[in-house]
């Protein structure tokens, strides 16, 4: 069945964009579902959001952050290592969230526990939820991963960035856009056109991931954050 689908895709085009549309609808429901977990969590640590590694690396927990990712709804313990629940996972994107070394890779991006966006124009206070309760609704909680690793789309190393961005444009590397879900449980589609680079761990320009968000705070993007200048 498999090859048959493979086949007609290859012949009829709009069968094929109705595959892409099918997957961009899968990994709204994906991101939802990864608000129920985190949610979850949440409701049992006073609010308080499970955090990413040094509390700035949106694709990555720390061994202390990894023992309550079931609670998280993020992975299981199996008797060989991490298994990641399957809303995880973006179905546009071949990648699984998995461990690498002592952290635990995600196939999303994920903001939460993030105190302060950096990038290349400086440091600024995230928008980004740490306390469910004292966030605002539109903040973003998790997104496609978005991202030009090493100047280029594409590329990186497959442990951690394989077949990013998560979206494409037909036959390119280049990102179509992405999806993302906020605070209130809401998620959207957004064009990459509408998407800017807001935070990173590494502001030399060599992993810059994007975004879009109304409330910024004091960060204003300057022109170069933006779609036109990628």
């Amino acid at each position: 069945m498999t090859v048959v689908l493979i086949l007609i895709s290859l012949i009829n085009p709009s069968f094929r964009n109705l595959i892409q549309n099918a997957r961009a609808t899968q990994c709204l429901s994906n991101l939802q579902k990864v608000h129920i977990g985190t949610q979850l969590y949440a409701e049992d640590n006073n609010s308080i959001l499970l955090p990413v590694r040094a509390k700035r690396v949106q694709i990555n927990l720390s061994p202390s952050s990894m023992e309550a990712m079931p609670l998280a709804q993020i992975a299981t313990k199996q008797s060989d290592g991490w298994q990641a629940l399957e809303h995880w996972n973006c179905p546009a994107r071949d990648y699984q969230s998995q461990q690498e070394g002592v952290n635990f890779i995600l196939a999303y991006q994920y903001f939460g526990g993030i105190r302060y966006w950096t990038n290349p124009w400086g440091r600024f206070d995230s928008r980004s939820p740490i306390n469910f309760n004292t966030s605002s609704p539109g903040w973003v909680l998790a997104a496609d991963t978005t991202a030009k690793i090493d100047g280029a789309w594409g590329k990186g190393r497959e442990s951690s960035y394989l077949n990013m961005p998560s979206h494409r444009l037909k036959n390119s590397t280049y990102p179509a856009g992405s999806n993302q879900v906020y605070v209130d449980g809401s998620a959207q589609w957004f064009d990459f056109i509408d998407l800017v680079f807001v935070h990173t761990w590494a502001t030399d320009g060599s992993r810059n991931f994007f975004m879009h968000q109304k409330d910024l705070g004091a960060y204003k993007p300057p022109k170069e954050a933006g779609a036109f200048y990628q």
